[in-house]
């Protein structure tokens, strides 16, 4: 992987944060969407190193195999934070009717 990562939260933990607040939809957004700045600044840090005179990428074969690895791991992220948060939408929904 190309170790896309997110800022660490420190170590109280999201339980410990003001007002009580035990990590909801916002962190997880937030989160996401640090992880997600990441992917993209990763590939568009390799393109514009590879980026040749003439507005062409310039890379070997191996680098080609890298940069498609930073797509993949860009789209995951990408995937995952669309997905979890609709899972998130859903079970709130869920929990709602339930009331």
């Amino acid at each position: 992987m190309s170790g896309v990562e997110a800022a660490s939260g420190g170590a109280a933990g999201p339980a410990a944060r003001e007002g009580g607040d035990a990590g909801g939809l916002g962190d997880f957004q937030s989160t996401m969407s640090n992880l997600v700045n990441s992917a993209d600044a990763q590939v568009s840090a390799f393109i514009t190193d590879h980026t040749g005179t003439n507005n062409s990428l310039e890379m070997s074969a191996g680098e080609s195999l890298q940069l498609q690895r930073l797509m993949a791991d860009e789209s995951i992220v990408a995937n995952a934070s669309t997905g979890g948060v609709k899972d998130m939408a859903d079970s709130i929904k869920a929990a709602a009717r339930n009331i």
